[in-house]
C-alpha cells in the first residue's frame, strides 16, 4: 500500500474514533484544529493517490507521467505528512491527559506551595469586613455571588470557623466573574446591606437565594439578611456607576493573578487552588490557635 493510501486511512480512522463516544476527559478528540489537521490529510492523499492504475494524479492538467525520481518524493512527502500528524496528534494528547495529571499530582503532593504576596495590607484593607489584628489565622475569600463553589466553600469556612473560635477572622473580597449575570448586581446589593452593618448576614442570603438571582428583589433578601431601612436600600441598588469596593477588589485580585472563584489567602500567602478545612486547621495549629486556646 502507498503511503498516500496509508496516509487516508490513517486520517479516516482518527476522524471516525473522533466521531465515536469517548470519555468525556479526552477533549482532544473534540479540539477543531484536530479535525482541520485531518481533512487537510486527506485531501493531500486524495491528491496523490489518482484514479486506480495511476498512482499519481496528473497534476493541473499535465497530460504526463511523472519521472520515478518525482514519484518517489510525492510519497516520500505524503508519507512525511501523515507521520506530522500523528507527532501532533500525539503531542496535543500527551499535553491534554499527562499535563493534566502531572498538575493534579503536583498540587496533591504540595510541590507547588501557596505564594506569599507583597499585596498583603492591601487586601485588607479591600476586604469587606473589618481586619482583627488580634486573629491568629486570618482568611480572605476572593468570591463571586453567582458561583456555587464559593457558595460551598463559604458555608464549609463558617462551619469551621465556629469550631475554632474567635481567634479566626473570616475576610471576604469582591471579585465578580463576567460570564455571571447576577454578579455585579449582587455586589452592589451587598454594598448596600454593608453600609447598615449587615454584610456578613446579607452574603449568607444572597448564597441561600443563589438559585433565585433575578427573580427573587433585592430587597425581600435584604430584609431576611436584617436589613431594616429598606427604602435607603432600595435607592442604593437602583444607584449607576461604579460599585464602591468591587472595584478595588476586581483590580486588586487581576494584579494578584486571580481569574476564578474562590481564590484563598491565607495570612498573606495565596493558594493555587483553596485549601480545606483540614489544611486550614493545621495552618491555625501552626499559628499557635491550640496553644493560645489552651492557656486561656
Amino acid at each position: 500500500m502507498s503511503a498516500a493510501l496509508w496516509s487516508r486511512f490513517v486520517c479516516r480512522w482518527l476522524l471516525a474514533a473522533r466521531r465515536a463516544r469517548v470519555p468525556a476527559g479526552m477533549r482532544v478528540w473534540r479540539r477543531p484544529e484536530f479535525r482541520c489537521l485531518l481533512r487537510a490529510g486527506l485531501a493531500y492523499a486524495d491528491l496523490v493517490r489518482g484514479p486506480p492504475g495511476q498512482p499519481i494524479r496528473h497534476f493541473r492538467g499535465l497530460n504526463m507521467q511523472l519521472s520515478r525520481a518525482a514519484a518517489i518524493a510525492d510519497r516520500v512527502t505524503s508519507f512525511a505528512i501523515a507521520l506530522c500528524a500523528m507527532v501532533v496528534v500525539i503531542a496535543i494528547a500527551r499535553r491534554e491527559f499527562f499535563g493534566t495529571q502531572a498538575a493534579k499530582a503536583q498540587d496533591a503532593s504540595g510541590v507547588r506551595p501557596p505564594r506569599v504576596i507583597a499585596e498583603w495590607a492591601e487586601v485588607l484593607a479591600t476586604a469587606r469586613q473589618p481586619y482583627d489584628s488580634a486573629a491568629l489565622l486570618t482568611v480572605v475569600t476572593f468570591f463571586d455571588a453567582e458561583c456555587p463553589f464559593c457558595r460551598r466553600y463559604e458555608a464549609s469556612l463558617r462551619a469551621w470557623r465556629n469550631q475554632m473560635g474567635p481567634r479566626v477572622t473570616l475576610l471576604a473580597v469582591h471579585f465578580p466573574l463576567p460570564q455571571h449575570r447576577f454578579a455585579r448586581p449582587a455586589a452592589r446589593a451587598l454594598e448596600c446591606a454593608r453600609v447598615q452593618g449587615r454584610f456578613d448576614p446579607m452574603l449568607a442570603h444572597v448564597f441561600a437565594s443563589q438559585d433565585s438571582l433575578g427573580l427573587r428583589p433585592w430587597d425581600d433578601i435584604a430584609s431576611d439578611a436584617g436589613v431594616s431601612r429598606l427604602q435607603d436600600f432600595r435607592e442604593c441598588v437602583r444607584a449607576a456607576g461604579p460599585i464602591p469596593g468591587v472595584e478595588e477588589g476586581v483590580s486588586l485580585g487581576i494584579r494578584l493573578g486571580i481569574s476564578g472563584t474562590p481564590a484563598v489567602i491565607v495570612n498573606g500567602r495565596l493558594y493555587w487552588s483553596p485549601p480545606d478545612t483540614g489544611e486550614l486547621t493545621r495552618l491555625a495549629s501552626a499559628a499557635g490557635l491550640f496553644a493560645a486556646s489552651s492557656g486561656h
